[in-house]
């Protein structure tokens, strides 16, 4: 029983790996073939509002937008989609009654987060998310890349990303991205190469 038990819970944490690196490659991809895609957070988080408002849960939510329409992320609308796609559907299982998105410029960042007034997590939660292929909502249900998939979306598209307790009581989850493009072509081929190393790696140990 406790050798099945161990095979059941690895299951669930191999497809999780493998679904970064596939997420991670995507976007690295989409990175190296278009240098000069822009997206704008504003128009891209209100699309993806749009579908979670057509859900039980989001239907009964309150979202705050705080970005400017002017704002834009040096990426591919696509990519950006992909990134917050999980974050709102995360913040969305968990908030009690908002979900907010806000972006802005910080110095020589541009800085977007995504914010809930949900029971947040704590450091240790914090600390274990962040870890390469680990998910907390594994056992939840829905489908959806998780909050450590979206970390390594946002770093394959040459970001970081940091969680916090939200002023709104929840979750908070920061994404910075520098507004002078400075991901060189020879740095992102490079980048690509190691992507696709570990990709084939995390496939040949299903």
């Amino acid at each position: 029983v406790v050798a099945a038990d161990g095979v059941e819970g690895a299951v669930p944490a191999a497809t999780a790996a493998v679904e970064a690196e596939l997420a991670r490659a995507r976007a690295a991809a989409s990175r190296h073939a278009r240098q000069d895609a822009q997206a704008a957070p504003l128009s891209v988080t209100q699309r993806l509002i749009l579908v979670l408002e057509r859900t039980e849960k989001g239907m009964r939510l309150d979202y705050v937008l705080d970005i400017p329409e002017t704002l834009r992320l040096s990426l591919a609308a696509e990519d950006l989609s992909e990134i917050l796609g999980p974050l709102l559907e995360y913040a969305a299982r968990f908030a009690r009654r908002v979900v907010g998105v806000f972006g802005s410029t910080m110095d020589s960042w541009i800085v977007v987060t995504v914010e809930d007034d949900g029971p947040g997590l704590s450091a240790a939660e914090i600390a274990q998310v962040m870890v390469r292929g680990v998910r907390l909502d594994q056992t939840g249900g829905g489908h959806g890349l998780g909050l450590a998939i979206a970390r390594e979306l946002v770093e394959a598209t040459g970001g970081s990303i940091a969680l916090d307790t939200s002023s709104l009581g929840g979750l908070k989850v920061e994404m910075r991205w520098d507004r002078i493009d400075r991901f060189s072509e020879s740095k992102d081929a490079g980048a690509w190469t190691v992507v696709k190393n570990r990709l084939a790696t995390a496939l040949a140990r299903r």
